[in-house]
């Protein structure tokens, strides 16, 4: 086990160094921008602030029935994941 614990340490500030440091906890200002009513389920499609400036989309696939607290699935858009692996590799290949 303590193995494990050690990789996925170094796996961690691997990708941090590839990142770069993490960023202060902000406000993400989430907002609802729009819903679909699919019958079995609802879709709310969300924008929030991942950093203050930096919107990201996403959609939230909500249960239409059930008690509160629901399950819920959200997906970030591609883009946004590209995004974060395109400054990643840029900050990776500095000298």
């Amino acid at each position: 086990m303590d193995d494990l614990k050690a990789r996925q340490q170094y796996w961690r500030e691997r990708m941090w160094s590839y990142l770069g440091e993490r960023p202060s906890r902000t406000p993400l200002n989430a907002r609802i921008a729009g819903r679909l009513d699919r019958g079995d389920f609802r879709i709310e499609k969300i924008v929030f602030e991942s950093r203050p400036g930096f919107y990201v989309t996403a959609n939230l696939y909500l249960p239409a029935t059930g008690r509160p607290p629901y399950p819920a699935i959200s997906r970030a858009s591609r883009f946004h994941l590209c995004s974060l692996f395109r400054t990643a590799a840029r900050r990776a290949s500095r000298p």
